[in-house]
C-alpha cells in the first residue's frame, strides 16, 4: 500500500505538473495559432489537430494522476484541468490575435491605390514626310486605264499601247499598264524606255517583264516601272517595249506603244 502524501507534496507535483504538461501545450498552441495566419485551411486543420491532440494527452495524464492521488483529490485534479484547459483556449486566442496582427502590419495585402497599374505607351505612327523632302513611294502606283490597240497589221505579230501616270518623282515606283492586241498566242518580253529630249534612254530594267503569255486578241497586263533614283528633273517619254521572250534589249523589239510624257521632279 502507498503511503499517503502530504498536502505540500501534492501542490508540488501539482505545481510541477502544470509546469511541465500545461506549459509547452500552451506554447504550443499559440505557436499554432501564430501559423496558422499565414497558410491554407489544410495546413491550419493539420496544426490545429496537433496542438489538440497534445492537449489532450496532457489531460489525460492530470485525470490519471489526480486518480492516483486517491479519491478525495479527483476534484482537485478535475478544477486544475478546468483551468488548464481555459489557460489553453486563452493562450491560443491571444497566440492567433498576436499573429493575425503581425501578419496584417508586417506583410498587408496591396491595393488598388498602392499598386500602379501598368499601362502600355501608345505606339507613335511616323509623321507623314514633308513636302521639302519627300520619300519615294515603294509600292507602285494604281494603274492607269489603257485603251486597247488596233489588230497588228503583217508582218507584226502582235500591237500594244500604254496607259501610265503623267508624273513620279525620282526612285518612285509607278505602274504601267500594257494592253495587247495579238494575232496568235505568243510569248513576250516586257520592257520599256525612259527618253529624254536628246532620245536617251534612261529606264535601268527594274521591273521587266522575261515572260508574259498573250492570247488571241486583247490581252491586258500590268507591270512596275521605277523612275531611276537620281534622275535630273524634267520631261521624258515614256514608251512600253514589247520584246521576244527572255531578249529584252537583244535584237529588235517585237511592238512598241507611247506611254505619254513623264514629268520627273
Amino acid at each position: 500500500m502507498t503511503e499517503p502524501q502530504s498536502g505540500e507534496q501534492l501542490r508540488g507535483r501539482d505545481r510541477r505538473a502544470i509546469v511541465v504538461v500545461g506549459g509547452p501545450v500552451g506554447l504550443l498552441s499559440g505557436a499554432a495559432q501564430f501559423l496558422s495566419s499565414y497558410v491554407h485551411s489544410g495546413l491550419q486543420l493539420l496544426v490545429t489537430s496537433g496542438v489538440v491532440v497534445a492537449a489532450g494527452l496532457g489531460v489525460t495524464l492530470l485525470v490519471v494522476r489526480g486518480w492516483n492521488m486517491g479519491r478525495r483529490k479527483v476534484l482537485l485534479s478535475i478544477n486544475l484541468i478546468v483551468l488548464i484547459v481555459v489557460a489553453l483556449v486563452a493562450v491560443g486566442l491571444l497566440g492567433g490575435w498576436a499573429g493575425h496582427k503581425i501578419g496584417v502590419y508586417a506583410f498587408p495585402e496591396p491595393t488598388p491605390s498602392s499598386t500602379p497599374a501598368l499601362t502600355a505607351e501608345p505606339v507613335r505612327s511616323p509623321s507623314p514626310p514633308s513636302s521639302a523632302n519627300p520619300t519615294p513611294s515603294a509600292m507602285p502606283s494604281s494603274p492607269a486605264p489603257v485603251r486597247m490597240p488596233p489588230p497588228p497589221v503583217s508582218p507584226k505579230v502582235v500591237s500594244v499601247a500604254c496607259g501610265a501616270p503623267t508624273s513620279a518623282r525620282p526612285g518612285q515606283t509607278i505602274t504601267l499598264t500594257y494592253g495587247f492586241n495579238a494575232a496568235g498566242p505568243i510569248v513576250v518580253g516586257l520592257g520599256a524606255g525612259l527618253y529624254d529630249t536628246a532620245g536617251g534612254d534612261h529606264a535601268n530594267g527594274d521591273g521587266d517583264v522575261d515572260e508574259a503569255s498573250l492570247a488571241v486578241g486583247g490581252t491586258v497586263k500590268t507591270r512596275p516601272f521605277t523612275v531611276p533614283p537620281g534622275l535630273t528633273p524634267g520631261t521624258y517619254e515614256l514608251v512600253a517595249e514589247v520584246w521576244p521572250a527572255n531578249q529584252i534589249g537583244e535584237g529588235e523589239t517585237l511592238a512598241e506603244g507611247a506611254c505619254g510624257a513623264l514629268v520627273v521632279g
